[in-house]
């Protein structure tokens, strides 16, 4: 499986994020969400099939998902220069993601594979409304697959934001070796192994020790499905904005059956 995402976070309260996966079997998943003043104004999820070796390019994908019927968004990715143009087209929004210069946080190997980071500041453009904020990028390597699924246990994959810092954040309650965190401040880029999260139906609290940072933020508006998972289990999927001092996004992963806290 090859997964791409970008998650915007806006110095105003503006979030948005897209997810682009597929897996060798030649299935492509496109997700994405936008929240505006605290509220989710657009969620969409579609499905697209595209061939077998053209799963690990994304420009291929992407021109799969252009093509497939009835798909209803568009997307489109210009980069050059360590910048990228990033554009959405849906029935009832345009959106535009613009970063003149995204550097690399760093990778981070896990039992899903490995991730690639990468964070810079950008330009959300929503019909009139154009907005500065923090973009983060995760990617998978062309020649390094990541499993299709994992056991996550309770799993938090958070990025939240001020003005002048960013924090990428992995946790599991269960599994230990997904623990991750990268941080961008004024002094570098900072990583860490050594996370602690909890999470709550009211709130994340985010403890990277070693890099001295603690982190809370309030969770506003949130999604939330239930999906069976190939061994059987019923699993709850959350998207999770993130509010206050650090504003941003969380995406949950939790048995069904679990207490809502990670």
């Amino acid at each position: 499986m090859w997964r791409d995402q970008w998650i915007f976070v806006g110095d105003e309260g503006t979030v948005a994020a897209l997810g682009l996966q597929r897996t060798g079997s030649g299935d492509g998943e496109a997700k994405g969400w936008l929240a505006e003043d605290g509220a989710l104004a657009m969620t969409f999820y579609r499905r697209f099939g595209l061939a077998r070796g053209d799963a690990n390019d994304r420009a291929a994908a992407l021109s799969a998902l252009a093509r497939a019927p009835g798909v209803g968004a568009r997307i489109a990715l210009e980069e050059s220069n360590g910048g990228l143009v990033l554009t959405l087209r849906a029935p009832n929004r345009t959106l535009v993601l613009a970063c003149d210069g995204l550097e690399p946080l760093g990778e981070a190997s896990d039992p899903e594979g490995v991730s690639i980071y990468s964070a810079g500041r950008a330009r959300l453009r929503v019909g009139s409304r154009r907005e500065p904020g923090w973009l983060v990028t995760e990617g998978t390597d062309a020649d390094r697959p990541r499993r299709a699924f994992v056991d996550y246990g309770s799993f938090v994959f958070a990025v939240l934001t001020t003005a002048d810092r960013v924090v990428v954040v992995k946790h599991s309650n269960g599994a230990r070796a997904f623990d991750h965190a990268f941080l961008r401040d004024g002094r570098g880029t900072h990583e860490t192994a050594d996370v602690r999260t909890e999470l709550t139906a009211e709130r994340l609290e985010v403890r990277l020790p070693e890099v001295s940072l603690e982190a809370t933020a309030s969770i506003g508006a949130h999604e939330a499905t239930v999906g069976v998972a190939p061994g059987g289990a019923r699993m709850r999927y959350e998207v999770l904005l993130l509010e206050g001092e650090w504003s941003g996004l969380a995406f949950g992963i939790s048995p069904e059956e679990g207490s809502g806290t990670r």
